[in-house]
């Protein structure tokens, strides 16, 4: 392979990896900005809201049947109406979300 071929093929991969650092920098300022309007728009719900929410999510996967019956107990409630709470709350921190997003474009 000539120089010419090698400092091509040098160039080349250079630019690539320019390339790949700035979309993971770009990747990494993304989810920044969607933890910061998470935490702002988790902020934004009643205390009690956002504290239900974030226990609900907060288990093992192997914990959570029995932290989610445990809760509706505590609660007094259904397991149905608690996920039924749990799917009003996360659609409306969803939406928060999105609307915080378009604005911070």
């Amino acid at each position: 392979m000539g120089q010419t071929s090698q400092d091509d093929l040098e160039e080349v991969a250079a630019s690539n990896l320019s390339e790949k650092n700035a979309r993971g920098q770009n990747e990494l300022e993304e989810r920044e900005g969607q933890q910061v309007c998470l935490d702002e728009c988790l902020e934004g719900l009643p205390q009690e809201s956002r504290l239900l929410l974030l226990e609900y999510y907060a288990e093992d996967k192997r914990l959570k049947s029995d932290t989610r019956e445990q809760m509706a107990v505590r609660l007094g409630i259904e397991r149905a109406v608690l996920r039924n709470r749990i799917f009003k709350l996360r659609n409306k921190v969803r939406n928060c979300v999105v609307a915080c997003l378009a604005q911070s474009l």
